[in-house]
């Protein structure tokens, strides 16, 4: 019976078309123990021989004309292929190499590439594998996928590839492991480069003359399905942000920047996209900071940007995470050998010169899995499972232990996401207490404002609206005209950057529905960077606004004020260029202080920066004027980038509370745009109680009719009490008597006029006194 047996296998292995791995449907194969089989195939530049029972390259030349080293081997096909799979044994596969599709004569003796459809990299001796096309001139058309096999596939590895339908699915499996090394599924789609999948013939390319194959078969994919993606069970894991209907923030800043960046993560080997996936960022909101992310093709980055944008990354290529695995990838700053270093699933994998410092950066205004602009397609649209920080620099054993549980004295930050849900809030499991909140973009309905006695409103940067989408502009004044009444509106302030590049048309639009709220809301309007000097007076003149600014410096409505009543508050609003110069800043300081009973709102267009600090415009602005003056209490302005309205509280050299805003609806209208979606016409809504210090603010799109996140409907308190005129935030015996001397001396005591009936008398002393026994009864 041995020798019967032994002598079947002999027969099977000296059958010139047949092997021992036969199987249904198959349209060839050869396991190359039959040298005469060479005959099945043509060979261009190089010669091809079968040898030893393997197919191998030969160092002899063919066509003395071509230069590249590349040798092509083609199968005689007898009619073109479809709906295939070709699988064979690529020996020794550090040497480049693969399989050819759609290569015919001409082409394989090109001295170009040699083929016009597909090849398959087993591996490479550079720092790439590829999965790629020639285009129809010869030359190099790109790759679908790159780095995934570059480094470590295996001595010896199985490469199968799958034809059928519109899919093309390559898979290479380490033969001595039985590991899958890569996997990937492709969408041919119509262009006619992709198509030719679908017919000719199927060969090899070999760089040198180490590496050889064995083991090939071509069969018919009938029967066969194409792995499209991974199963639903193993992607559940970890939290995707596809969805997009908000944002995760740290609830406070990090202890210090991290020199470790940690995230465990899947992808389906089918994965693709246009966009970045964003694991951490601050980008945009902070002065400077960094993004850690995984690129379009699959690789692990990490940037720095600095507070002039100066922006510098590291972008480790070796690695592709578009592997259907769990990976856990963590990315190593080690400043003292000014090294980063790539670490997959804790084998070290790439190493680049790293030369910035972490440490130079900010660590606060981060975001989880997005960053913040509203509409971000940047969003991590795998699974996020695990992200881990430290302010040191782990080693590859640390590495290796973090991946079990995140540890040690340097852990800044830890998320285990492997059982959350989109839209959890997520708790930090490091000392931290950086827990990861989400924050619902739009609000279909808010807390209502009751009894508020009036309201302002307040519409930021506009300039997108008016070049992109002017419907939405007119959307938004329309709605301000309608709702004048409703919602008790007394004054509109308007930011600055009403226009984005200042032509007629711009301005022809701006202003005709603008005017739609005279004669119904007074309003005040600053000038912006986007808003060119001589056009923002020149298209005003005549208007019922420029009417209205007649009190002007130097006879422009760059630099003007108004006054207005509203509730038992008599305002002054004063609107500043700009940039404003110094001596128009004294000339705001002169009015400010001649109207010592008014309560000051100062408008401009730029003051404030995304972190609530003041900008190098509003530095001066406050150092010239604000600190200067105890009556203005409230300055806003836009310019900056931020989705939220950003509020600082500041005391100025008297004492009193000043409360600056910073109001910008740009960065939401042109992330929106960009899109080809309807821009939002955000208002800040701000409803006063009758002392207009009890402020409740709404941050409303008139274009959508829903709120712009919770974070930016809420309550606070604005300007300074009542006779308290040392600015302690109590009515004390001492004001009283500070009221008193002011009344019969005659003398301005801007806190002391309690009433708001623009006077200092008698009556006012009588109401602080009032006011001290109330508190007294009430015992505070």
């Amino acid at each position: 019976m041995k020798r019967l047996a032994a002598l079947f296998l002999l027969l099977m292995l000296l059958l010139p078309h047949r092997s021992v791995f036969a199987s249904d449907g198959v349209i060839y194969e050869n396991d190359f123990s039959d040298p005469a089989t060479i005959s099945d195939f043509s060979q261009y530049r190089h010669e091809w021989v079968i040898k030893d029972g393997a197919l191998r390259c030969t160092s002899k030349t063919l066509d003395k004309s071509v230069t590249d080293s590349f040798s092509h081997i083609l199968y005689n096909a007898k009619e073109p292929l479809a709906d295939y799979v070709v699988e064979v044994d690529f020996m020794n596969a550090t040497t480049t190499g693969g399989i050819v599709f759609r290569a015919d004569g001409n082409r394989a003796s090109h001295i170009k590439n040699g083929f016009f459809g597909y090849i398959a990299f087993g591996a490479s001796t550079g720092n790439k594998g590829a999965f790629g096309h020639a285009n129809a001139a010869g030359a190099w058309g790109g790759n679908i996928n790159v780095g995934a096999v570059a480094y470590s596939p295996g001595d010896d590895i199985h490469i199968k590839v799958i034809v059928k339908g519109n899919y093309v699915n390559i898979e290479m499996t380490n033969i001595a492991t039985g590991k899958v090394v890569y996997a990937y599924t492709y969408s041919i789609g119509s262009d006619p480069e992709h198509t030719q999948w679908k017919s000719g013939t199927v060969g090899f390319r070999l760089n040198g003359t180490s590496g050889f194959f064995d083991n090939f078969r071509i069969s018919s994919a009938e029967n066969v399905s194409v792995p499209s993606d991974v199963p639903a069970e193993d992607y559940g894991a970890g939290v995707s942000f596809v969805s997009h209907t908000g944002r995760y923030m740290l609830e406070k800043p990090l202890p210090k920047m991290p020199y470790t960046f940690e995230a465990t993560m899947y992808f389906p080997y089918t994965a693709s996209s246009d966009y970045t996936h964003i694991i951490l960022s601050n980008f945009q909101r902070g002065k400077s900071g960094f993004i850690f992310e995984i690129t379009k093709g699959g690789q692990p980055s990490l940037m720095f940007y600095d507070e002039k944008d100066v922006r510098t990354r590291y972008t480790f290529s070796g690695v592709n995470v578009y592997n259907g695995e769990k990976t856990h990838i963590a990315i190593a700053c080690d400043i003292s050998k000014k090294s980063i270093s790539c670490y997959e699933n804790g084998i070290l994998a790439q190493t680049l010169s790293l030369t910035v410092d972490p440490a130079d950066f900010c660590a606060e205004y981060i975001n989880l899995g997005t960053d913040h602009r509203e509409i971000n397609l940047n969003l991590f649209s795998g699974a996020l499972i695990d992200v881990a920080c430290y302010s040191d620099v782990r080693t590859a054993e640390e590495i290796r232990a973090d991946m079990e549980k995140p540890q040690g004295d340097g852990l800044l930050l830890h998320y285990d996401m492997a059982n959350s849900a989109y839209g959890d809030n997520i708790t930090d499991l490091s000392p931290s207490g950086c827990n990861a909140i989400f924050e619902k973009y739009w609000l279909d309905e808010v807390d209502g404002v009751d009894n508020y006695a009036y309201s302002i409103a307040v519409v930021g940067d506009t300039q997108h609206n008016v070049q992109y989408q002017p419907d939405t502009f007119a959307k938004l004044y329309d709605w301000l005209a309608a709702n004048a009444s409703a919602k008790k509106t007394a004054f509109m302030l308007g930011l600055g950057d009403i226009t984005n590049d200042s032509t007629d048309e711009q301005w022809k639009y701006a202003v005709e529905n603008m005017e739609k709220l005279d004669g119904i809301i007074p309003y005040a309007l600053t000038r912006g960077n986007h808003d060119k000097e001589d056009a923002y007076s020149l298209k005003f003149r005549g208007t019922a606004y420029e009417k209205a600014v007649g009190k002007n410096f130097l006879s422009t409505i760059a630099n003007s004020w108004q006054t207005f009543k509203a509730g038992k508050v008599n305002y002054l609003v004063i609107t500043l260029d700009y940039n404003p110069s110094d001596t128009e800043l004294a000339w705001a300081k002169k009015v400010a202080n001649s109207h010592p009973y008014h309560r000051v709102i100062v408008i401009t267009h730029s003051n404030l920066d995304s972190r609530g600090e003041l900008s190098a415009h509003g530095e001066n602005i406050w150092s010239k004027l604000v600190n200067a003056c105890p009556n203005i209490e409230m300055v806003l302005s836009g310019h900056v980038f931020n989705d939220k309205i950003v509020e600082t509280v500041s005391r100025g050299k008297a004492g009193n509370k000043v409360t600056q805003f910073m109001i910008n609806g740009q960065c939401v209208d042109c992330t929106r745009i960009y899109a080809d979606e309807s821009a939002a016409g955000l208002v800040a809504m701000f409803y006063f109680d009758e002392s207009g210090r009890r402020l409740s603010i709404r941050y409303y799109s008139t274009s959508l009719d829903k709120y712009f996140m919770e974070c930016n409907q809420y309550e606070t308190a604005v300007g300074n009490i009542a006779g308290d005129t040392d600015y302690d935030g109590k009515v004390t015996l001492a004001d009283t008597f500070a009221i008193y001397k002011a009344v019969t001396e005659e003398k301005v005591c801007y806190n002391g006029d309690v009433n708001g009936d623009l006077a200092l008398d008698a009556k006012d002393v009588l109401l602080t006194i009032n006011h001290r026994i109330v508190e007294h009864l009430i015992g505070k």
